[in-house]
């Protein structure tokens, strides 16, 4: 099994701690007023990743898709430097976005809105298996989202695009859920277009902070994704533990991945902010510990779980 990386393709045993969650290169300024939900730093990146190779990470699935600044000779760069192994992704943002914090999110490509899903599959096939538009380098990933409250005629084509590409190319695919909303029913679209279960990556989860919720999106053998660590204004980080260590309690370890999601520099240390990409296996994983959760625990969410989920077996490798 490999990993397809930025810098090519790795062996799936190659990952240490994965991270499967993150932006390190953003461009939402303009589009949004928020200034801050810009990262266009080089230097700033490998700094951050500097700290996060410091407390045992390793990998880096870099899930910005097209029409957010997606720039993958930049991730190439900062891979080379930083000596952390980039997944990249391919896919758009959905566009039915909005929230009470984030009213509302770029508009997808106009070229994406208008083309059929065929065509979408083709740009994402052509990412995965000869290189990205932009980039001698192939994407390893497919990014998707949806909204709130409902899946829109765009979002779903995109979906449908990338089931189609998932099964053909062997790449997982994984989703943004606005709040933490609508997986059951993305799941639902995948799994009926024929994606297998462990092909399917549900984010945001910890938005929602439903256990009953949880256990109904498990039962479905997709993983769950927990991704906002460190940022209380959401949800507190309490919350998320209690969750998370109840669902391992439970025994459903072997279906969860963690990412933090640290898309805005007044997130990263090295724009003076905080908590910065270390947090997640500096402090979240040990807060985990605290809660009763073993190590060997702990190593399968954030050791064998990630290569489980990005893997593309040798048959399918082109």
């Amino acid at each position: 099994m490999i990993i397809r990386t930025v810098l090519g393709d790795i062996e799936a045993n190659k990952l240490k701690k994965v991270s499967m969650h993150e932006h390190l290169i953003l461009h939402m300024f303009p589009y949004l007023k928020y200034k801050n939900l810009n990262l266009d730093r080089v230097d700033a990146a490998i700094q951050e990743l500097e700290e996060f190779k410091e407390v045992g990470g390793g990998t880096i699935v870099e899930v910005t898709p097209f029409g957010c600044g997606r720039n993958i000779n930049m991730l190439k760069s900062i891979s080379q430097a930083a000596k952390v192994n980039i997944i990249a992704a391919t896919g758009f943002l959905g566009n039915g976005l909005g929230s009470p914090v984030l009213p509302a999110f770029p508009e997808p490509p106009q070229w994406a809105l208008k083309a059929s899903m065929e065509d979408i599959y083709l740009v994402f096939k052509r990412e995965i298996e000869e290189s990205a538009i932009d980039s001698s380098a192939k994407v390893g990933i497919i990014k998707v989202a949806t909204g709130l409250n409902k899946i829109t005629k765009f979002e779903e084509k995109v979906f449908r695009a990338a089931a189609k590409t998932a099964l053909d190319t062997g790449v997982s695919i994984t989703t943004h859920c606005q709040m933490g909303t609508l997986a059951l029913e993305q799941i639902k679209l995948l799994k009926d277009c024929g994606v297998p279960s462990k092909k399917i990556i549900v984010g945001h989860l910890d938005l929602n902070p439903d256990m009953k919720y949880y256990l109904e999106i498990q039962k479905t053998g997709v993983w769950l994704q927990f991704d906002r660590m460190g940022r209380d204004k959401y949800v507190p980080d309490k919350i998320r533990i209690d969750l998370i260590s109840q669902l391992i309690k439970k025994g459903f370890t072997n279906q969860i991945l963690l990412g933090s999601d640290m898309g805005s520099n007044a997130y990263w240390r090295s724009y003076g902010g905080s908590p910065g990409l270390r947090f997640l296996f500096g402090t979240f994983v040990k807060k985990l510990a605290g809660k009763g959760v073993s190590p060997e625990e702990i190593t399968q969410i954030t050791e064998k779980n990630p290569p489980l989920a990005l893997s593309i077996s040798h048959q399918q490798i082109k």
